[in-house]
């Protein structure tokens, strides 16, 4: 039986440990963070991805999400729809291969499929060093513990540590695009409704979510030349001078 270890227990390194165990690996999975991601983006759902789900046998868990929202709709500056598209319509076009759902909820259904395939996944662990032998890969983690595998994966994110300890420093493979995304739920707006509200100013959008009675997910895209990884104490700050004069909710 080959051994691989996986450096991240978000949606690549889960699905990852999800295929390779049914295909009769023994999979370990290390996550730097304390447990379930709780936040995240709210994420459209079709083609590849559909098709990994249904193979890795959790599609059916994903089709039972339900949402309120039964359109998308384009909004001006007071709010009103200027061009509306049913979800209906959209699900049609995909064959019905077509939904959406929240970044963690998906997290959550992968990990649940994880541990039904004997997927050992460890919270709060990181990989400290890493060194190629002839025939396998040495791993010390952070508690001084030291494994063998036959694989080692990183799927640690934008900022991969693994890629730094065997490929060298970030800067020689990142490309910054310009722009800044934030995403976050908040209590849900009566302006929202039960569609999916997008609005549109030059340079800058927002992306409204309802997700329950009380609660929507919003997604800001805007433009932001700062290269420098932005501390969290200063996300809010970031979107508010953005966004402080947009003309429609904020």
């Amino acid at each position: 039986m080959k051994r691989v270890l996986i450096s991240g227990a978000g949606i690549a390194g889960l699905t990852l440990a999800c295929c390779l165990a049914d295909s009769g690996w023994q999979v370990d999975v290390v996550e730097k963070t304390d447990g379930e991601r709780k936040s995240g983006y709210m994420i459209t759902f079709f083609g590849n991805g559909w098709k990994v789900a249904e193979r890795i046998k959790i599609l059916d868990l994903i089709k039972e999400i339900r949402y309120p929202a039964q359109e998308f709709q384009y909004v001006n500056s007071s709010g009103k729809s200027y061009f509306n598209v049913r979800l209906e319509l959209v699900r049609k076009g995909f064959g019905q291969e077509y939904t959406y759902l929240r970044r963690p909820t998906l997290e959550h259904i992968l990990l649940e499929r994880s541990k039904e395939l004997s997927v050992s996944v460890k919270y709060g662990t990181q990989i400290a060093e890493i060194n190629e032998t002839s025939d396998s890969v040495s791993v010390k983690f952070q508690n001084g513990d030291i494994n063998s595998y036959d694989l080692v994966v990183g799927a640690d994110g934008m900022h991969s540590a693994v890629r730094k300890m065997v490929f060298g420093e970030e800067p020689q493979f990142s490309r910054y695009l310009g722009y800044g995304v934030a995403a976050f739920q908040s209590s849900y707006r009566d302006e929202i409704g039960n569609s999916i509200k997008i609005y549109q100013e030059p340079n800058r959008s927002a992306i409204y979510y309802p997700v329950s009675e009380k609660t929507m997910d919003i997604v800001f895209l805007f433009p932001y030349d700062n290269t420098d990884r932005v501390p969290k104490e200063n996300y809010k700050s970031i979107l508010v001078d953005t966004y402080a004069d947009s003309k429609w909710i904020n």
